[in-house]
């Protein structure tokens, strides 16, 4: 790359959170992202990558890096006309990104049947 270029990196975290201190740990997408971390010793993969994204771009040259970090509502459940339609598209985008980690994992890595997951 030349000097002067860009690059704009995307990680979405598998953890989920609220505002409002309402996190339930029997919520199904908290123990989800729990099994995460079972997943990812398993995959040999870091699911949590997005933490530490900014310090490795930094560790590979890059300068005047920038992090922003957004809210993204999983659902439709806000108020805010925008928020809403977001949380539509990040509930679609969620979803069907845990179908391609998940079962990719848990059935070539881990040895789980699809029987698990299809009710």
């Amino acid at each position: 790359m030349r000097s002067g270029g860009w690059i704009e990196q995307l990680e979405v975290e598998i953890d989920c959170r609220a505002d409002d201190d309402s996190n339930d740990s029997n919520n199904f997408i908290k123990s989800l992202a729990r099994y995460s971390l079972e997943m990812t010793r398993a995959a040999g993969r870091d699911f949590g990558i997005s933490t530490g994204m900014k310090k490795m771009i930094e560790q590979a040259g890059f300068v005047d890096v920038q992090e922003h970090k957004l809210k993204l509502p999983l659902g439709p459940w806000s108020t805010d006309p925008k928020m809403k339609e977001v949380g539509k598209f990040f509930e679609r985008y969620y979803k069907t990104g845990i179908q391609g980690w998940l079962l990719h994992v848990c059935t070539r890595t881990m040895g789980v049947s699809t029987s698990k997951f299809i009710s």
